[in-house]
């Protein structure tokens, strides 16, 4: 936090982007015993044993007020995973919100409407044995094979379109 308020001017701002990493759905389609759900929370667990967080948004903005820090913000969106969407608020209040922060520009939009939920679940099935590998079986106890199991799993159900993912960003 001393980095942060030696680098920034009386009346200066900060931004910082942070995911909650639980899914959910607005009709129902994740249920609690969902495998990419369930790995989320054993990844959650596995942090937790090592003093890490999956989740550090709450102490993200604890500290920011420790060091001063005023009118202070918290935006969250729902963007879809996978490319079931057919409601395009999902995708548009993502989209307002990468625009409004100067990320992309108008002619970028079609684009990033079609790409958004795409994107998130290339994330997840590329991804998920780089977040899983170490923490599970250093950490949890789990074989390499049971490890990759669950992520075949994950990698199916991240594919399936009857089930409606969402992350709050």
């Amino acid at each position: 936090s001393l980095m942060l308020t030696s680098n920034l001017k009386p009346g200066g701002w900060v931004e910082f982007e942070e995911g909650i990493p639980d899914l959910n759905s607005e009709d129902g389609t994740v249920k609690p015993d969902n495998n990419v759900a369930n790995m989320l929370r054993l990844l959650g667990e596995a942090c937790d044993k090592v003093g890490q967080t999956t989740r550090p948004l709450h102490v993200l903005m604890d500290s920011l007020e420790k060091v001063g820090f005023r009118n202070i913000e918290k935006k969250m969106f729902k963007v879809p995973v996978g490319t079931w969407p057919k409601d395009q608020r999902l995708v548009s209040s993502f989209l307002c919100f990468m625009m409004s922060n100067a990320v992309i520009s108008y002619p970028d939009a079609v684009v990033c409407i079609e790409g958004i939920g795409a994107f998130m679940a290339m994330d997840l099935i590329d991804g998920v044995e780089a977040w899983t590998l170490v923490p599970f079986t250093e950490i949890l106890g789990w074989s390499r094979q049971e490890v990759e199991v669950l992520n075949a799993t994950v990698r199916n159900d991240v594919r399936r379109r009857d089930i409606h993912y969402l992350f709050d960003l």
